[in-house]
């Protein structure tokens, strides 16, 4: 039996860079799902961020100079020292128990949100381990011996071996596209598994 108790929040962020000491996260996404599946959703974009560590493929990946400007439909424009505010709270605790970030890769997007965090002098309140579809699903998929799966397939056909569609072609790349796949993928993930308090 899964034993969902906390709230669980699917993360995505686009940054300036893959290395996480010189990544700054431009636009963040969170969807916080509590275990009364209770949902809630906070979409924004991290003005005045500077770019001098910036790794230009991780630019051109996340679309920045297409969709990093002031009125941007979708997304509320926020400071940084006002987006670590909003991180600390969508990802506080739920009844004593810390949220647990979801999402594919999320190790590395809560690296760089506490690293937003730190900078204004908050620290993560999260569960410090976060859940990988990624690695979750191999080890599910690897129960079925009709089907050979490894660590290193790509996390879209995974996903989409448990039925959860990847993101469309113009929400790829973008954080609320990636969280809310990363809330299909979590949906399909848990679908056949008996959950409980």
């Amino acid at each position: 039996m899964l034993k969902l108790d906390t709230a669980v929040v699917f993360v995505d962020t686009e940054t300036t860079h893959l290395d996480t000491c010189k990544a700054r996260a431009w636009e963040v996404a969170l969807i916080r799902r509590d275990p009364l599946k209770r949902e809630q959703r906070a979409h924004f974009m991290i003005a005045g961020i500077g770019l001098e560590d910036a790794d230009p493929v991780s630019l051109e990946v996340g679309g920045f100079e297409q969709r990093y400007y002031p009125g941007r439909p979708g997304a509320g424009w926020v400071t940084e020292d006002h987006a670590a505010q909003i991180i600390a709270s969508w990802t506080a605790p739920y009844l004593g128990q810390p949220a647990v970030l979801v999402g594919s890769n999320p190790a590395y997007d809560a690296e760089v949100l506490a690293a937003v965090l730190r900078r204004h002098g908050l620290e993560p309140a999260w569960y410090h381990h976060t859940f990988d579809l990624h690695t979750a699903t191999v080890f599910h998929l690897a129960g079925d011996y009709e089907r050979a799966v490894g660590p290193t397939d790509r996390a879209y056909d995974l996903s989409e071996a448990l039925g959860a569609d990847r993101p469309a072609d113009d929400d790829r790349h973008t954080a609320m596209g990636d969280a809310q796949w990363a809330a299909r993928w979590w949906d399909a993930l848990i679908e056949d598994v008996e959950v409980g308090p």
